[in-house]
């Protein structure tokens, strides 16, 4: 599985009765161990994290400031210990890469100032 993160301030936190109310998961003493995040409350994202086969967000370097205390929200530590599986995917393209203006496989090139020409 793929667990993407792209603002670790929302990270699903809730009161631990989502447990027994909703997902029917009280009698499993590891759930609840797995996902707490405070006496009171669990963590669906910190699951997730534990438990996804890769772990991606928006960029390497939110990538890598997600494994700082400073920028990790509390998940800092999970994301250090997983940091194998933590992959930062660069939204957008390379544009220097992919220019419609050069692209040699592109028969008619358009262009902004020639636009009106074709």
């Amino acid at each position: 599985t793929v667990f993407t993160v792209h603002n670790v301030k929302f990270q699903g936190q809730y009161s631990d009765k989502m447990l027994s109310d909703v997902l029917g998961l009280s009698d499993i003493p590891a759930a609840s161990d797995q996902l707490r995040c405070d006496a009171t409350s669990i963590n669906y994202m910190k699951g997730a994290l534990l438990y996804s086969d890769t772990i991606s967000t928006v960029s390497p370097t939110y990538a890598r400031e997600l494994q700082m205390p400073f920028y990790g929200e509390g998940l800092d530590d999970i994301f250090r210990e997983r940091s194998w599986c933590l992959h930062g995917i660069l939204n957008g393209i390379d544009t220097t890469q992919w220019n419609p203006v050069s692209d040699t496989a592109i028969p008619l090139i358009l262009a902004e100032r020639s636009v009106g020409e074709s």
